[in-house]
């Protein structure tokens, strides 16, 4: 049996509020490990990003003793912090040896709240290509 390996970790964007930011990365759980912050200064503005070496799970729902975790909750909280003009774009690549593949993209907006999957973009493309939209490749084990 395989494990599942994941690795997540965002652009960096400018927020609203840096302790609520701070305090949502917080609360937000992963797979393996809990995501971390780094802070940087590009043309006198600050800006962050976070990451962790695992896949991102999101915020504990439930009691504490035995509790689930809402990702979609994380990403609407997040679109609560995130500055106008400014997208957070979360990337998890993984891999479980090579039987898949995954590279994952979640695109974060104060309005908008998207998500891509490079499988799907991969696909889309070789129809495209081939002008045969029903094709559809085995692409995993």
């Amino acid at each position: 049996m395989a494990n599942y390996y994941g690795f997540t970790r965002t652009n960096y964007f400018a927020v609203k509020d840096e302790e609520k930011f701070r305090q949502l990365i917080a609360s937000c759980r992963g797979s393996e490990e809990d995501p971390e912050v780094w802070k940087e200064a590009v043309d006198g503005q600050t800006l962050f990003a976070f990451g962790c070496c695992s896949s991102l799970s999101g915020l504990p729902c439930g009691d504490e003793e035995d509790y689930e975790c809402d990702l979609g909750a994380f990403h609407s909280a997040l679109q609560q912090v995130v500055a106008g003009g400014h997208a957070i774009i979360i990337t998890e690549v993984g891999y479980e040896k090579l039987r898949y593949l995954v590279g994952d993209c979640t695109v974060i907006t104060s309005q908008e709240i998207t998500y891509t999957n490079l499988s799907d973009i991969g696909l889309a493309k070789a129809r495209q290509l081939l002008k045969n939209p029903q094709y559809n490749p085995v692409m995993e084990y």
